[in-house]
């Protein structure tokens, strides 16, 4: 078989997406592309850059000079996740793989389309592309992936096992890409971190939240429900308007009383009240922080118009708000969307985040089909030394913290104060408006603040009079949309979430036999008794309890209840060296009693918080 048919027939294993991008460009013409031969005959890759040509490996012994490459780093560690910046011909990846034991996950991101559909002609990748825990991102192919295969595979746990590889001279030619590929790197480190502390300080009232707001979820709509009435029309001509709290927003918030329905006027929450203030109608508010001050949400004015939510959202505002209600599935909601969708077929819909209701609400225009999106009041920097619009203050604090001050390049050309945070989301706003290069137009009319690098600055003046032409009846479609349940569907899930404890019950069972088997494999082992049936055996009962905790969906909602202990034993278990035994199935029971713990509290909540309301309803 040709290395060409070989190589094609492993890309089957991926996905259905890169395989007919590539097949939409394996035949094209190289442009800068070429393959050469070494000193003793053996084939590389050449770029060819201003008469200069560019060795992506040795013209001598290439296969030696991948070896040495490889061997010239460091062991990689156990689950560590190596970001590799080049494939080339495929040698020095190769050479990486074997350098891993199978706890390990390779990216390898190649930033040129052309260097791989000429190493896909000349060069073998079966063995690279078939492997399960080596990940390939091909710019021009899935090169939107990146960001989110990153997120997946790095996580607070093996933060610091994150290595990066750099092909030789990739860093010379594709600079540029490289610098991103790295800033996305740390982007998704400081992210988990992030969410780490958010988890450990708020785990138990993320956790509350959802109880107290899935009644609401069964009887009001989903995300998916709102997409599906708002995609029954034409909307490629009409902007979603984000309007944020930033600063800015006052030198221009007025002009959108002209808007009308000739765009979707998205609020965030921190915003609502300087719109109510001008008199300004918006088409839906979104709030998606569970610890926001309800203070914002008590006017009277503002109650009476649709919002967005997250089932996680302060309780609040789905106790008080007077209009349409749609809701999105966070983190922990798994199990109970789960159940939700084997009874009607439906999900909720989730949002990409980067930290903040004002990313939320892009996504959520994204989600919603929208191809261009005006960004205002998304100044993200302490525009005037500012840091929201006028009035905020009144309901938040208006704080910052001095020691984490940087400072970015404004929409003016001259230098701002931000902090780190905003910045984070500023480098989201980057990201997504790669992501959707091909799909979707970002105006940034915020006439002030950061600048949001690949956004078209304008103002909104010019915004309104280029963009908003076509109008469409938004209010009609919010309050047309579809409930996500018929009545017996909800009534069928109110009896199953009314006897939600009795599951947790049996679960907390599994989690005690875990336990004690674990204690009877530290006794065997103690013992020298590992050739024995009954080790075996514990061997095996553990690995159910192990599969129990990555298959079950309730154990994401349950660790929001012992989440300082599942990170504290995993982030012990990924640093700590060459663990004996003894060591893991102590960590494991340290682990399994903080899930048992959870659970105990769970069982608490869900009896003081959901049942008292589903039981008006289930009996």
């Amino acid at each position: 078989m040709e290395i060409l048919e070989r190589n094609e027939q492993a890309l089957e294993c991926l996905e259905k997406k890169f395989i007919l991008k590539y097949q939409s460009l394996k035949d094209c013409d190289f442009e800068h592309c070429f393959v050469t031969e070494t000193i003793n005959h053996q084939k590389i890759i050449c770029q060819e850059r201003d008469g200069y040509n560019w060795r992506l490996n040795s013209i001598y012994e290439p296969e030696l000079a991948a070896q040495k490459y490889a061997k010239g780093h460091s062991k990689f560690k156990d689950y560590a996740v190596i970001c590799v910046f080049g494939l080339s011909d495929g040698r020095a990846v190769r050479e990486l793989c074997k350098m891993c034991n199978g706890t390990q996950k390779i990216i390898v991101y190649e930033p040129d389309h052309e260097n791989f559909i000429l190493a896909m002609r000349e060069f073998p990748l079966d063995d690279i592309i078939e492997k399960e825990w080596v990940y390939l991102v091909v710019e021009g192919i899935n090169g939107e992936r990146l960001h989110g295969k990153l997120d997946e595979w790095i996580g607070y746990e093996n933060r610091n096992l994150v290595t990066q590889y750099i092909l030789p001279n990739y860093d010379a030619l594709y600079l540029k890409q490289g610098e991103e590929y790295i800033e996305k790197m740390l982007y998704c480190i400081k992210k988990h971190v992030f969410n780490m502390n958010t988890e450990v300080a708020f785990g138990k009232q993320l956790a509350n939240n959802l109880l107290y707001n899935l009644p609401y979820v069964l009887r009001e709509s989903s995300i998916n429900n709102l997409k599906q009435a708002i995609n029954q029309y034409d909307i490629s001509e009409i902007p979603a308007i984000i309007v944020s709290a930033g600063p800015s927003l006052d030198k221009n918030i007025r002009q959108l009383k002209e808007v009308g329905n000739r765009a979707f006027i998205i609020a965030v929450d921190s915003a609502l009240k300087a719109l109510t203030r001008e008199n300004i109608d918006f088409h839906i508010g979104i709030s998606v922080d569970p610890r926001k001050n309800p203070e914002l949400f008590k006017e009277e004015r503002i109650r009476q118009y649709p919002i967005v939510l997250t089932a996680n959202s302060i309780p609040t505002i789905a106790k008080e708000n007077k209009s349409r209600l749609f809701y999105e599935s966070p983190a922990g909601f798994e199990g109970f969307e789960e159940v939700i969708e084997k009874r009607c077929g439906e999900k909720l819909g989730e949002l990409h985040t980067g930290g903040s209701v004002a990313t939320d609400a892009f996504s959520l225009a994204e989600f919603l089909g929208f191809q261009k999106i005006i960004l205002i009041g998304q100044d993200l920097a302490f525009t005037g030394g500012k840091t929201h619009v006028s009035g905020f203050a009144e309901s938040e604090a208006n704080k910052r913290d001095e020691d984490l001050l940087v400072e970015v390049e404004g929409m003016d050309g001259s230098m701002l104060r931000t902090d780190i945070q905003m910045d984070s989301y500023r480098k989201w706003f980057e990201l997504a408006i790669k992501r959707n290069t091909e799909k979707i137009t970002v105006y940034n009319a915020t006439e002030g603040g950061a600048r949001i690098h690949g956004a078209v600055e304008l103002t909104l003046k010019e915004a309104i009079d280029r963009l908003c032409q076509k109008e469409q009846d938004f209010p009609a479609i919010i309050a047309n949309a579809p409930r996500m349940l018929t009545e017996e569907e909800k009534s069928d899930l109110e009896q199953s979430f009314y006897h939600l404890d009795d599951y947790l019950d049996g679960l907390k069972q599994q989690i005690v036999e875990g336990k004690e088997a674990y204690q009877t494999l530290i006794r065997l082992e103690e013992s020298n008794g590992q050739n024995t049936a009954e080790y075996q055996e514990m061997v095996r009962r553990i690995g159910i309890v192990n599969d129990i905790d990555e298959q079950e969906q309730f154990m994401n909602f349950i660790k929001f209840y012992a989440k300082q202990t599942e990170y504290a034993v995993a982030e012990d278990i990924y640093t700590a060296e060459e663990l004996s035994v003894k060591e893991i199935a102590e960590r494991g029971i340290r682990l399994l009693n903080g899930y048992e713990e959870g659970i105990n509290i769970a069982m608490e909540q869900v009896d003081s918080i959901l049942k008292p309301v589903l039981k008006k309803r289930v009996f």
